[in-house]
């Protein structure tokens, strides 16, 4: 029993003896410059619970007798004064009178008259990590399981065995009562009260956990939403929230969990690949794992488990804070006017920060986006993680389309994007310097960072590379197999042809890149002299035609050239918004700049026509292939909705839809909301929100 003064308060602790090392005894002798203090060490700092665990690695008695721990992070540094004795061995925890940040900082041990024993520098960390010495008392600082006044243990994360794929997926049992499931299918959205128990595969032995009182919802969106799981068998993604109906209750060192149902990935390992390849090329990425669902003990499948961005992922990721999180989707970019479209998923700033970064992307001078943005952005990240959604052709992804991902802000005020949504990957090789999204457009007109781009593709060819998934990606589909096989709620498919098909297409895509880094390294490639080559130059007898170059439409007239090789003509700030066409008895105009549907009409209207009203195939043939040379594949509003028709689609002129060429499981109506008709870039047509923001074809 040993007593210790702290700031003048006598507090009476025991003192743990550490086990001897190898081959020492009671009886030997200490070692070089132990002295009165000099066998003591900093072992172990708790920044959740505010305490300094000290270690006397001696063979005798050391006394504490006006020691004093300090913060010397602190401005002034903050003191505690000791007393007692430490025997030889022990360990001793310390409370502290003054908070020790999470965010790192220094402590030292100092005698009386200030002179140094010893220190110990955390690096950032979560609040339920450590930060000691492995070995005890002599190691360098290292993230441990916090074991006060015992020996040190690595840090072990109690929820990497929910996201392993190596064992079994998980079992999870869901019950809710028959009210609940009402409930949820009225309002999918809305959390219902649930009952979660789980057993999980631990190197081979299963362990149950649970019962735990949770909250459950439906999630998803458009195209994986399915809002009927108990009374139509539909195969629903859910979202459980640990911590929604038991404050502070995690599961597994986890607050929410996403349950997805992988209707849009039949390969059913899409997604673990993609997020796999974001970390591997170093953006922050969920980790994925796989569950078997029961719901009231029926049956609902396999579904991949996918880490929700609660706190700990937060907290592991950026442990110096996060000053807000925003996520967007369908079209949603950083363009002024458009912050209230985002939803804020952490931050008790609210709109604030990302008000300011939109007004510095939108203040910062054509051309010089990469060096003006460069305190805010961490554009290194955020040109990784587009390029790794180019790479594995996640077309529904924020570069490509400027759908799924989240903006992310840390208290330093740096700025990332993160990827979501990945079940639609490997299968579309889009072109590797073209995009929907405002930065990567900012930055294809920047020649430094089109030099940056380049390098980030090629950090990610080189990280697949390096990974190497040619064994792991069919063992995991061939563990999946009978679980998918089985599946009561999804067709059966064949796992391992997706996984050789991924595989071969990540090859193709590394080789896409690597070709085209060497071309642009050939001094010769430049045939115009414009700067620009290989797949940055879509013309090399015409220096006038790259990559960050203008449609400049000479004298306000459109000229039907691409010259910033976008694979859109005459989108320039000098080009007219609409190229008229005549077909047939009408003239159709191809209007490119972004509107709601209502607004598209007014502007038709004011043009003294409508939205477009298509009455045959034939005549939808013309005005398509007229589209795309007037503006490219886009998306494109037509004269079609329902909004007033009760779930009837009817033309703008009143008149019925007889033939339509609807996208596969389109109008679908998604949520009771989509009542507008869009023309996609394949020339399907869409049920869509009408408030989406699109380019449109008027007829008179």
């Amino acid at each position: 029993m040993r007593m210790v003064l702290v700031l003048g308060t006598l507090l009476v602790l025991d003192a743990c003896p550490a086990p001897p090392a190898e081959g020492e005894g009671e009886g030997d002798s200490g070692g070089e410059g132990e002295g009165e203090h000099g066998a003591l060490a900093i072992n172990e700092l708790g920044c959740d619970a505010d305490t300094v665990e000290l270690l006397n690695t001696g063979t005798t008695e050391a006394s504490l007798s006006g020691l004093r721990i300090v913060d010397v992070t602190d401005v002034p540094p903050s003191v505690d004064v000791l007393d007692g004795v430490l025997a030889a061995g022990a360990f001793l925890e310390l409370p502290l009178s003054f908070g020790l940040s999470c965010a790192g900082g220094t402590i030292e041990l100092q005698d009386a008259d200030g002179g140094f024993i010893d220190a110990l520098t955390a690096p950032p960390h979560a609040d339920d990590q450590g930060v000691g010495r492995l070995p005890d008392g002599a190691g360098a600082p290292v993230l441990t399981t916090p074991t006060p006044a015992a020996p040190n243990r690595p840090w072990v994360d109690a929820s990497q065995t929910v996201f392993t794929i190596a064992s079994a997926p998980v079992v999870l049992r869901v019950t809710v009562t028959p009210a609940a499931q009402v409930a949820l299918e009225a309002e999918p959205y809305e959390y219902v009260t649930a009952t979660l128990r789980a057993t999980v595969d631990e190197g081979g032995a299963l362990v149950d956990d649970g019962p735990l009182e949770v909250g459950l919802r439906i999630k998803g969106k458009i195209g994986s939403f399915r809002g009927c799981p108990f009374s139509c068998g539909d195969k629903s993604s859910f979202k459980l929230d640990l911590n929604r109906l038991v404050p502070g209750q995690q599961w597994r060192r986890i607050e929410k969990l996403n349950l997805n149902n992988q209707v849009q990935d039949p390969s059913r390992t899409h997604e673990w690949l993609a997020y796999e390849v974001f970390r591997a090329a170093g953006v922050p990425a969920p980790r994925t794992g796989f569950a078997h669902l029961f719901v009231n003990d029926e049956d609902f499948g396999l579904y991949a488990l996918v880490e929700d961005r609660d706190d700990p992922f937060l907290t592991n990721h950026w442990p110096r804070g996060t000053l807000g999180l925003y996520e967007g989707e369908y079209g949603q970019d950083l363009l002024p006017g458009t912050a209230g479209g985002f939803d804020v998923d952490e931050g008790d700033q609210g709109l604030v920060p990302l008000l300011q970064l939109i007004d510095a992307i939108d203040a910062a001078p054509a051309g010089e986006s990469y060096a003006a943005l460069a305190d805010l952005l961490d554009w290194h990240e955020v040109l990784l993680a587009m390029a790794t959604e180019i790479v594995i052709g996640h077309w529904d992804g924020y570069a490509p389309t400027r759908n799924n991902y989240f903006l992310h802000v840390d208290t330093t005020g740096r700025w990332r994007l993160l990827p979501w949504g990945t079940d639609q990957t490997f299968a579309y090789p889009w072109p590797l310097y073209d995009g929907a999204g405002l930065l990567l457009q900012r930055c294809r007109a920047d020649a430094a960072c089109m030099q940056a781009w380049s390098a980030a593709l090629g950090e990610v060819a080189a990280a697949v590379v390096a990974r190497d998934f040619s064994d792991e990606l069919p063992a995991l589909a061939a563990r999946l197999q009978p679980l998918a096989d089985a599946d009561p709620r999804a067709p059966p498919d064949d796992l391992g042809a997706y996984a050789e098909s991924a595989l071969s297409f990540l090859d193709a895509r590394v080789h896409e890149v690597q070709a085209e880094l060497a071309c642009q390294a050939d001094p010769g490639a430049d045939v115009d002299g414009d700067g620009y080559a290989c797949a940055l130059d879509c013309d090399e007898l015409e220096a006038t035609r790259f990559v960050g170059s203008d449609d400049t439409c000479p004298g306000g007239v459109a000229d039907g050239i691409d010259n910033d090789c976008n694979g859109r003509v005459d989108d320039g700030a000098a080009c007219p918004d609409c190229v008229d066409r005549v077909l047939g008895a009408s003239t159709y105009s191809f209007c490119r700049a972004p509107r709601t549907f209502a607004v598209a009409v007014a502007n038709c209207a004011a043009r003294g026509g409508t939205l477009a009203v298509v009455d045959s195939a034939v005549e939808w043939d013309a005005v398509f292939a007229a589209s795309v040379e007037a503006l490219g594949a886009i998306d494109l509003w037509i004269g079609l909705d329902d909004a007033a028709s009760e779930g009837s689609f009817v033309w703008a002129d009143g008149g019925a839809l007889t033939d339509a060429p609807w996208a596969p499981g389109e109008p679908n109506d998604w949520n009771d909301s989509e009542d507008c008709a869009e023309a996609r870039p394949d020339g399907l047509w869409n049920d869509l929100f009408c408030d989406a923001a699109l380019p449109s074809i008027c007829e008179r």
